[in-house]
């Protein structure tokens, strides 16, 4: 893909300016449904001159230790990890139970399933469900506040996935359907 001449000055389409302490690079990115090309445009922060991006969680959030880099930056903190974002495919799809997402994922061990569903709750991400009910029946879906913006988000992986196997012969061999 071409690069193009680094602008310390370049805005990000939301209009948060990458800022003359920036350094990064421009690419070019053929986009295959509409035979067009989009400038991305990939900075980052030099840590000892620019302090991070501080951003308060809204309530019942975990207080991250760390700012932030840049507004990339949030997200991978938020939904990184091996499981967080297959979690979230699945549940976007319906709601969950705890056994009904191992059975979906089987390289995850109980321990960091929980582990991972706690920490999408305490973000706001997941909404855990108790059914007043013997023995009791917990249920996991998307919180309704979180499903737009993170549904486009799953999609773009979903299509990138798709368009990579093809590209590549690769193939899929999870338990689930993943696409």
């Amino acid at each position: 893909m071409p690069c193009r001449p680094w602008n310390p000055h370049h805005q990000f389409a939301n209009g948060i300016p990458c800022g003359p302490q920036a350094k990064g690079f421009s690419v070019l990115v053929p986009a295959e449904a509409t035979c067009t090309c989009f400038a991305v445009t990939i900075c980052w922060l030099e840590r000892e001159r620019t302090p991070p991006v501080r951003v308060t969680p809204r309530a019942g959030q975990r207080q991250h230790e760390r700012g932030y880099l840049c507004p990339v930056d949030v997200p991978l903190t938020v939904l990184g990890g091996k499981w967080k974002l297959l979690i979230g495919f699945f549940l976007l799809q319906q709601p969950r139970r705890n056994s009904e997402l191992r059975r979906l994922m089987p390289p995850i061990s109980q321990k960091m399933l929980t582990q991972q569903l706690r920490e999408l709750e305490a973000d706001g991400i997941v909404v855990r469900t108790v059914h007043d009910q013997v023995p009791p029946r917990v249920e996991y879906s998307i919180a309704e506040g979180e499903r737009a913006r993170l549904e486009p988000l799953v999609q773009a992986l979903v299509d990138w996935g798709r368009s990579w196997l093809r590209d590549t012969g690769g193939t899929v061999d999870g338990a689930g359907p993943r696409g």
